[in-house]
């Protein structure tokens, strides 16, 4: 779904870089609709399937994946994540930049390991 390139910024510190695959979005948003599609055919055919519930099961993906593929939430959730931890020497998160991140793209500090 992305890919992770090294960067540098302007000001110095090494950054890793979170681009999302180009139109992922309409490729995710075409499968969720086959899928959709096909729930709700086994639902209504198959009555030995219908205790699984398939097209909420296929509802309730679709919110996260939708949600998974926003690095605008991603970002946030980082930044969330961070300042619950920022006192517990234990948990390291790297710090996320905002000016250089947006709904497809995350920049993030480079942490080697």
């Amino acid at each position: 779904m992305d890919k992770v390139h090294i960067a540098k910024l302007f000001n110095g510190p090494s950054v890793a870089v979170k681009v999302q695959k180009p139109r992922i979005d309409e490729i995710i948003k075409i499968d969720l609709s086959i899928m959709k599609f096909l729930a709700k055919r086994i639902d209504q055919y198959i009555p030995s399937a219908k205790p699984y519930n398939f097209p909420t099961v296929i509802n309730e993906f679709e919110l996260s994946i939708l949600k998974e593929i926003d690095y605008n939430q991603e970002f946030y959730n980082m930044t969330k994540f961070g300042s619950l931890f920022e006192d517990d020497p234990t948990v390291y998160v790297p710090t996320a930049y905002g000016e250089f991140s947006s709904k497809k793209v995350l920049t993030m500090e480079y942490i080697e390991y």
